[in-house]
């Protein structure tokens, strides 16, 4: 059977170590440095897609020919 003792509030540190940063994201880098790589990703995903669609009609008009 549980206690109904009220428990004490014990509160964390955030994961990137400092209190009152805007930043709340998991990885423990610094905001500019996690916007960098946020905007990295999404360029390498959109150049992706777009290489795959080019190659893609590349390909389909080959086969016309």
């Amino acid at each position: 059977m549980r206690s109904t003792k009220a428990q004490p509030v014990t509160r964390r540190a955030p994961l990137h170590g400092r209190r009152g940063v805007a930043n709340a994201s998991v990885l423990p880098l610094d905001y500019p440095r996690n916007w960098l790589l946020a905007m990295a990703a999404v360029a390498v995903l959109t150049a992706g897609y777009l290489g795959a669609r080019a190659w893609a009609r590349r390909r389909h008009a080959a086969r016309q020919r």
